[in-house]
């Protein structure tokens, strides 16, 4: 990008039931790997497939349907409720994705969130911001209702970065939890501690 190379010769696999780590010092690629696997930056050489299929040739409603990312300090500047930035992991037009508001209730439950789906989003400390965007994923993954045995991939990046140790542990054992009912789990972390605990 932009002339550089930021990665080169990556050979990975990312397999179901597994939570994944990428570790390594700042400005090594681990982002970078995320935004090729998850299709939102092209490959230069090579390709990047999920179940064999070319993930930036998927129709945008099936790749919704299986792969979800949360970036490095996803935020959001507008007065959402929590409950709405949920739910645009399930409304975004074309994905095609169950609008079930249970689903977003259930996410939230999942990041210990329970009862802030009226709270507005600017009003959130960081740690809290940090876990509506998981939540925002798994419900996007949760709508899509798959029961045909296709991968289901979500994505983190930095996700305990600004967590407190006690929510730390909460969202890695949330992951393992989704990674032990089946869905590939692949995380960036600095954290030595978590990656030998957790992955």
């Amino acid at each position: 990008r932009g002339g550089r190379t930021l990665i080169a010769d990556v050979d990975l696999r990312f397999e179901p039931g597994r939570v994944t780590v990428l570790l390594g010092p700042n400005g090594a690629g681990k982002s970078t790997v995320l935004k090729v696997a998850s299709g939102v930056w092209p490959a230069t050489k090579g390709v990047a497939t999920l179940d064999g299929d070319n993930i930036r040739t998927m129709a945008p409603r099936a790749l919704a349907s299986r792969r979800s990312l949360v970036a490095q300090g996803a935020s959001l500047n507008f007065p959402f409720t929590v409950a709405e930035v949920v739910m645009l992991g399930a409304t975004v037009p074309g994905f095609g994705l169950e609008s079930n508001p249970a689903i977003a209730v259930g996410a939230l439950a999942a990041v210990g969130l329970t009862g802030f789906e009226a709270r507005s989003y600017l009003e959130l400390s960081g740690g809290e911001r940090q876990r509506v965007h998981i939540a925002r994923a798994l419900c996007q993954l949760r709508a899509a209702h798959r029961d045909d045995g296709a991968t289901q991939v979500l994505l983190l990046d930095e996700p305990t970065a600004s967590l407190d140790p006690a929510h730390q542990t909460h969202v890695m054992a949330l992951c393992r939890s989704l990674a032990d009912s089946g869905l590939t789990v692949v995380l960036v972390l600095h954290d030595l501690n978590l990656a030998a605990a957790w992955a």
